[in-house]
């Protein structure tokens, strides 16, 4: 997967935050994150090289994963970890022309906390690109957000390019959650020098 294609995944990870919220800020608690994230091409796993520990050697990132299972990190997904100092995101106002550019008005089903929706995006083109709007390929998009606390968050999603010669589906799954307050303090068993590479 290019550069690109995973920034517009990401991209479209917001998008789904964005219908969770139908144009009210969700609610965060501030202070240290860890996401983990599976994401998966055609049903096999991308690259461990392709995520956060991408730059951290092999043993350096085992260490990682082993540090911050206890905290709550799924088996096989890639940690990352975010200072958040807002109280809230507005994720509407934030993606509003990317939404209103590049994708449908979605079908919106909400059910507690649960949220699905459905909506088709078009596929971002490389640098230089000069290929029409309307001869873009068409991405299929369904998903799951459970905003099921501040302290917890829940995505998962499914991308599928309806090009018969570019036929692609890309899963992703994600797991957020509130780890403390101090965002200079590394979780207990990961060691600083880890800490401060990792943290954003």
């Amino acid at each position: 997967m290019t550069h690109i294609t995973r920034c517009w995944v990401a991209g479209v990870l917001l998008v789904a935050l964005q219908v969770q919220a139908q144009g009210q800020a969700v609610p965060v608690k501030p202070g240290l994150w860890m996401t983990g994230t599976r994401q998966a091409i055609d049903g096999k796993a991308t690259p461990a090289s392709m995520g956060p520990l991408g730059m951290l050697s092999d043993a350096e990132a085992r260490e990682v994963r082993q540090a911050l299972k206890p905290l709550g990190l799924p088996d096989g997904f890639e940690p990352s970890l975010e200072c958040q100092s807002d109280t809230s995101i507005d994720f509407q106002s934030r993606l509003l022309d990317m939404a209103k550019d590049m994708c449908s008005s979605p079908t919106v089903k909400v059910e507690g906390t649960r949220t699905t929706f459905q909506t088709q995006c078009r596929a971002p083109q490389p640098p230089g690109s000069r290929q029409s709007m309307h001869s873009m390929d068409i991405m299929k998009i369904e998903g799951l957000v459970d905003a099921i606390s501040p302290m917890h968050t829940r995505i998962e999603q499914k991308i599928v390019n309806t090009n018969p010669k570019r036929k692609q589906t890309t899963e992703v799954k994600s797991v957020a959650r509130w780890l403390g307050d101090d965002c200079s303090q590394a979780p207990k068993g990961l060691r600083a020098e880890l800490f401060n590479q990792l943290v954003r």
